[in-house]
């Protein structure tokens, strides 16, 4: 089987090419997944401030019967750009408090968080919160129990959006892989030119006193300095 070969002036480049693409590449997923990972744990301490925070708040408010109050701690959440949805349930799964007017007095059921309806009673019982991602990690969701009168415990559903924040992280990731690969591409130029001054010039110098001895010159001799292979064999 006859082999496919391409002259040293064009396998150099085209390997160097091949090489730096995979490193470039290689890079950029890396830094794109250290970037949505440091995206994930900064939203996920973010959201579990705002659950901790004002789960706390609602239970005072609530001891207090400041109902109105409660409704506008609520309602201010809605303001951040990046809470999705806020939703207070009472102790019979229906919406109490929520970030969209649509939704009061639903139930569960017919909520964003219906998926998560046996978690939401899993919270009240066990009155313990919970930090965990969406199916498609494109949010956090934080449950946290909140204490709504002497024997009423509601839980306060939070729904954290990450897609601004991974679109930042991946925006950063490609203009820090865009200078890593320009920086690499730079260097391959380099080795290209040292390899193109310390070695093609010289291969070529054997190439063409070859053909000439081919076509009979034999008085046609070269000497390259040093005392490499190329040397040798010149």
């Amino acid at each position: 089987m006859k082999r496919f070969s391409l002259p040293l002036r064009f396998s150099v480049p085209a390997t160097l090419f091949v090489l730096g693409s995979l490193v470039g590449f290689g890079s950029f997923q890396r830094e794109v997944g250290l970037s949505y990972a440091r995206a994930e744990e900064d939203a996920g301490h973010e959201v579990e401030f705002f659950g901790t925070q004002t789960s706390t708040l609602l239970e005072y408010l609530y001891r207090r019967n400041d109902f109105e109050e409660a409704e506008s701690a609520i309602e201010n959440l809605g303001e951040d750009l990046h809470l999705q949805l806020v939703l207070l349930f009472d102790e019979r799964d229906l919406v109490l408090l929520s970030t969209r007017d649509e939704l009061h007095d639903r139930p569960i059921s017919e909520t964003p968080a219906a998926e998560m309806q046996q978690q939401v009673r899993q919270i009240r019982d066990r009155q313990s919160s919970q930090v965990q991602f969406s199916q498609n990690k494109q949010s956090t969701i934080a449950l946290y129990p909140v204490q709504l009168g002497s024997s009423k415990v509601g839980v306060l559903w939070i729904d954290y959006d990450l897609s601004k924040r991974k679109k930042a992280a991946y925006e950063d990731a490609l203009a820090k892989s865009l200078v890593f690969c320009a920086s690499l591409a730079l260097l391959c130029i380099l080795i290209w030119l040292f390899f193109q001054q310390t070695l093609m010039k010289r291969v070529q110098r054997l190439v063409e006193t070859t053909d000439s001895l081919a076509r009979g010159n034999f008085g046609n001799r070269t000497r390259l300095a040093g005392t490499d292979e190329l040397a040798q064999i010149s």
